[in-house]
């Protein structure tokens, strides 16, 4: 006979008592490279229309542009404290976010490849992201950024090596 018991909820583990590894400092600064990099080709229409009769419409696009650039730039200092990862026994969990939270959890089990992926931006301040995939996806289930490349290789090898043994 098959048997579906209910589970005691408060008896699950709570995430939030789990001790979070922290990313270096200068992720901060490299985030901050990185979008406004992304930011100045939201200012392209705004030059357009500058440059086609529209100034006022430009001024107005440009407020917008300089409001979005001075969140992004509050998002990432905020966000800095909540972004971590944590290793279990069974699963890695990963969380970011300051106004839009996630959560990640992977089972080692369900992991098929790790990666590791440095762009010259993380090249010049010497950080690495490491990419987890798990089955049926062809991009990366997780993707931990700005990473010291020691680490990463160190957590790719523990990962990879208790995906094999789930």
């Amino acid at each position: 006979m098959i048997e579906n018991l209910p589970v005691d909820i408060s008896s699950l583990p709570q995430m939030e008592t789990l001790e979070y590894q922290k990313h270096p400092k200068r992720i901060i600064t490299f985030f901050l490279i990185n979008r406004t990099i992304g930011a100045l080709f939201l200012l392209i229409p705004v030059i357009i229309l500058y440059f086609t009769n529209n100034p006022f419409i430009a001024a107005i696009g440009f407020g917008l542009w300089i409001l979005y650039l001075i969140l992004v730039i509050i998002n990432i200092f905020k966000e800095y404290s909540r972004r971590g990862y944590a290793l279990r026994q069974h699963d890695i969990v990963y969380r970011k976010g300051w106004i839009f939270f996630s959560s990640i959890v992977i089972p080692f089990g369900r992991i098929q490849h790790t990666e590791l992926s440095e762009g010259p931006l993380n090249r010049m301040f010497k950080l690495t992201s490491l990419k987890i995939y798990t089955a049926g996806g062809s991009t990366s289930d997780l993707t931990i950024p700005g990473l010291e490349h020691e680490e990463a290789q160190r957590l790719r090898q523990f990962i990879t090596e208790k995906s094999a043994n789930a």
